[in-house]
């Protein structure tokens, strides 16, 4: 059976970055692909190694590949998320976005639990937390940050820029992030600098250069008050 790729199993994981994506192609480039390629047995579909594989087929290089023995999907996706969360390189609130997306299947075991006198209680936020490693709390607060859609907040928490609380209270207080203040910021400084810049070497009159960076400044205190 020919191996496969799974577009479910695929996005589980967050994507590489260009710059990551690149190292990882040098590397395998100049030294092989020196970890294996992770398959679930029974179907033969990737489970850990999806940039791996399609780099070695791009560079048309050979690489090896270890099986594992899973009863369902459900079992498939809680191998991917632990070992993502094994790696060293995780923040806290990454962790917790990657154990939320078990949220569907952790609340099923426990609404299917709730009829059952021998089976335990299942606490989906508490289970959650629990394969996350932090308090049910921090999950709580992680889940209303990713629900907000704000991506530019998202990233900067999951990667550590802002911390979970700090990014809790910005959705919950609908306030500006602090990646994008000081966006906002350089973009002062650099409209300065464009107005010494065409005072310098441009020939227009001092008052036409003047009423340009108005303008300009004018749409940046716009934004700032957005």
């Amino acid at each position: 059976m020919e191996i496969t790729i799974d577009p479910e199993f695929r996005d589980l994981l967050p994507p590489l970055s260009s710059d990551e994506r690149v190292a990882l192609m040098n590397s395998i480039n100049r030294d092989g692909c020196r970890e294996k390629i992770s398959i679930w047995r029974e179907q033969q579909i990737i489970i850990d190694g999806h940039n791996r594989y399609e780099i070695c087929n791009d560079l048309d290089l050979p690489f090896e590949t270890v099986e594992y023995s899973f009863p369902g999907r459900d079992a498939v996706k809680l191998w991917m998320i632990r070992n993502q969360l094994a790696r060293r390189n995780i923040t806290d609130a990454m962790r917790v976005s990657l154990c939320l997306k078990l949220k569907p299947e952790i609340s099923a075991k426990a609404k299917a639990n709730q009829g059952s006198v021998k089976s335990p209680k299942v606490d989906t936020r508490e289970e959650i937390a629990k394969l996350a490693g932090v308090s049910g709390q921090t999950v709580s607060k992680v889940e209303k940050v990713l629900a907000s859609g704000n991506a530019e907040l998202i990233n900067a928490m999951q990667s550590d820029e802002v911390s979970i609380n700090q990014a809790h209270k910005l959705t919950r207080e609908k306030l500006p992030t602090p990646t994008l203040e000081t966006g906002l910021q350089k973009w002062t400084r650099m409209s300065h600098a464009l107005f010494g810049q065409l005072t310098k070497f441009c020939d227009a009159e001092p008052d036409v250069i003047e009423q340009v960076t108005r303008d300009l400044s004018g749409r940046i205190s716009e934004l700032q008050q957005r």
